[in-house]
């Protein structure tokens, strides 16, 4: 479970949100939203979760994640949420938003549209599909249902 969060980037922005969901055409979760507003980013202590593969056989590798850093909103800050969904947009599936990076440069996302509005996932980026394929889940598995779900399952190594 969450305890403390460090390396927060300050007061959000109060246009920020709504900019980010007319940018990717959907609304966040509202528990993201106040996540956003209480902490805007920054790095979570504990930070270790449980990844759930759907069969692929390469995932033993990754029975755990580790949330370095959550994204938040700040211009000019590698973990700006507009910076890493520009880089990332057409990498991840279209239904989702890059939310937190993990050390070595996978990611959770979060859905936001279909059927997976508000699951949170890891997408491995060491798997990611070639650039001449469109972004799909075979290197993506379930950490959370929700965004709440999340914080509640982070723990200590």
């Amino acid at each position: 479970m969450l305890n403390q969060m460090t390396h927060t980037l300050g007061p959000i922005d109060p246009a920020a949100i709504p900019r980010a969901e007319r940018e990717i055409g959907a609304p966040f979760p509202e528990e993201y939203k106040r996540f956003l507003l209480k902490y805007n980013g920054g790095r979570p202590q504990p930070a270790d979760f449980l990844i759930h593969w759907g069969g692929q056989d390469w995932a033993d590798q990754y029975p755990v994640g580790v949330v370095d850093v959550f994204l938040g909103f700040r211009s000019g800050e590698q973990t700006d949420f507009f910076h890493r969904l520009e880089v990332y947009r057409e990498r991840i599936p279209a239904d989702t938003i890059p939310i937190a990076d993990d050390p070595g440069g996978s990611l959770l996302l979060l859905g936001v549209r279909g059927s997976n509005t508000g699951r949170v996932f890891f997408w491995a980026h060491d798997y990611e599909v070639d650039e001449a394929q469109s972004a799909d889940y075979s290197n993506i598995g379930i950490v959370a249902p929700d965004f709440d779900a999340l914080l509640q399952c982070l723990h200590d190594a």
